[in-house]
């Protein structure tokens, strides 16, 4: 039965919020609270614990793949049964028996995780939970069902299971920890050590889990080991409901009392359920925004700049502050009917960073080592990235410098978790992508027009490489194929090599490159179409060009071309520059 749970919940969207298992009940000890058989629901004693009255401020950073921009409050413990209850007015808890037992039991039972609440129900609970503190509310709600009719006002608190819910991101108030913030502080931030586990390489020293619980529910928070920040619960006892959507669901992470220790693991990124599904299983925590700590507690407790992505401290490269001019011409067999504008360099991990506010850059060694080198690292082209990635950067970019984005991007699929190493923020995996036309901003380059671009334009000199028949000159490749490249065996910064006679650098080696078209595609007209970009194919591929550090000279040279798969092609020698 166990077996069968395990995978229901994780091909999601299953209602498992009435189901219990017939394993005979086995109420655990009463853990810092006097026992009253009166309690009822309103009447509840001064020992209550309130998650929200103990939250940690979780300084910015980067950690198991994941990074953090702003510093943000998470609370010390999942929210429990009493203080949702105290707060909402009603009763969700999928905890046994009838509801004279739970009365019975409240004393105890109060400090287990509230849990069989819908993502609804934990947004409702933050905004609520705002305005009794004179807090702006995060979340603007507008509800659409809730489960049956209300009969009086005591019930007026019930289950939503369909509301409209946008985002007010400036608010102060209460907020769900999105995706990446969830992992990065179970990982420990800035004060972890890397364990396989939230604070321990054992999973029975600091969650609840398949292995460790002799009876079919909840345990009381706060009874296994903190992790290095002081955070409970962050693996095992009830996953947590995150702010981070993959799709049309709503992704909760950090595994549960009735699954293995696997899913509890730092960077399992957990599972998706639909926002109206009730689970057993699923409850949440609470997380706040606070900007003035962020000003404040960096400077007075981290003063190394090794131990944070010090962005304004670096003289950033911006690929789209040099875009260089590339006239119409024909070169060999291409011929190019427009002057557009190429990026003197490949996009870098520092302006990546800068504007999507995420690392997904396969960079090598452990964090410590990432920070030690940042300063350097942000020179580097970015990798590791889809195809999808490349044209949403080009479009927030677009957006940023007051262009109409060039893309329309439709999402038609996101993964449930990132992919190889770092995944990505959205995670999308398959999308519709068609081309605006009254768009003016950022884009990547055809393959056409890279490779002309390559070639010098009409005037270059006809050179096997980009600027030279030299490859040493103008790229960095793998002097002896198959895994014995040059040291390091890592991208390098751009513009290390000399340019090509348009003044363009790395247009062969270092990282291969996305272009626009599809695998089997070239642009024939120069108008604007609504051609797509994205069909049904699972295996539809786009064409990338240059060459990389990784691979063999012939691969750079101006003429070659490659194909890789945009669906969960994440490869740490393929990165991107952009056109307009």
């Amino acid at each position: 039965m166990v077996g069968f749970l395990l995978i229901m919940l994780l091909l999601g969207g299953i209602f498992l919020g009435g189901w219990i298992s017939g394993v005979e009940v086995v109420i655990a000890e009463n853990v810092g609270v006097e026992k009253d058989s009166n309690l009822n629901y309103g009447n509840l004693n001064d020992e209550l614990l309130r998650s929200h009255e103990e939250m940690i401020l979780i300084e910015r950073g980067e950690k198991a793949g994941h990074y953090v921009v702003e510093d943000f409050y998470l609370s010390k413990y999942p929210v429990t049964v009493g203080e949702f209850i105290e707060l909402m007015g009603f009763n969700p808890s999928f905890l046994p028996g009838e509801v004279d037992d739970f009365r019975e039991k409240f004393a105890e039972y109060a400090h287990h995780p509230i849990e069989h609440v819908t993502w609804y129900d934990a947004v409702k609970f933050a905004n609520k939970l705002s305005e009794q503190q004179g807090l702006e509310p995060y979340y603007n709600i507008t509800e659409i069902e809730r489960i049956g009719e209300p009969e009086n006002e005591a019930e007026k608190e019930q289950t939503i299971i369909a509301a409209e819910v946008s985002k007010n991101e400036a608010a102060a108030g209460y907020r769900l920890p999105t995706l990446t913030e969830h992992i990065y502080a179970a990982a420990g931030g800035r004060k972890g050590q890397a364990t396989l586990f939230p604070g321990s390489n054992d999973p029975d020293e600091v969650a609840w889990q398949m292995t460790s619980v002799t009876e079919d529910l909840t345990q009381p928070v706060g009874t296994k080991a903190a992790n290095e920040l002081g955070l409970y619960d962050m693996g095992g006892n009830v996953f947590n409901w995150t702010d981070t959507a993959d799709g049309p669901r709503k992704m909760a992470r950090g595994g549960g009392y009735i699954f293995f220790a696997d899913l509890i693991e730092v960077d399992n990124p957990g599972i998706s359920h639909r926002p109206e599904t009730l689970n057993s299983r699923i409850g949440f925590r609470l997380a706040k925004n606070n900007p003035e700590a962020k000003e404040n507690e960096i400077e007075q407790n981290n003063p190394s700049d090794e131990e944070e992505y010090p962005l304004e401290k670096v003289d950033l490269l911006r690929s789209h502050e040099e875009m260089v001019l590339v006239e119409a011409g024909s070169k060999a067999d291409i011929s190019i009917e427009e002057d557009f504008y190429l990026s003197k360099y490949p996009v870098t991990v520092g302006e990546f960073i800068e504007l999507m506010g995420f690392n997904p850059s396969f960079l090598p060694g452990a964090v410590d080592d990432f920070r030690e080198n940042f300063a350097e690292y942000v020179y580097h082209p970015i990798d590791h990235v889809t195809w999808y990635d490349a044209v949403k950067f080009a479009n927030e970019l677009s957006r940023e410098q007051g262009f109409t984005p060039y893309y329309n991007i439709e999402v038609k699929e996101r993964a449930a978790e990132p992919i190889d190493f770092g995944g990505t923020e959205d995670n999308i995996v398959a999308a519709e992508v068609t081309v605006n036309p009254a768009g003016d901003g950022f884009r990547l380059p055809t393959v056409e027009e890279h490779m002309y671009a390559a070639a010098g334009g009409e005037e270059g000199k006809p050179t096997i490489y980009a600027g030279s028949n030299d490859p040493e000159k103008v790229a960095h490749f793998d002097l002896m194929p198959w895994f014995q490249g040059e040291e390091g065996s890592i991208t390098f910064p751009v513009g290390e090599k000399e340019a090509n006679e348009l003044g363009l650098y790395d247009m062969s080696g270092n990282v291969h490159e996305w272009t626009e078209g599809d695998y089997g595609y070239y642009r024939t007209s120069p108008e604007k179409s609504q051609y797509p970009f994205y069909t049904a194919d699972d295996n539809l591929r786009s064409y990338m060009r240059g060459g990389s550090f990784m691979v063999s000279v012939d691969f750079c040279e101006v003429d070659n071309i490659g194909v890789e798969r945009r669906k969960f092609t994440y490869r740490h020698y393929l990165g991107f520059r952009l056109a307009r």
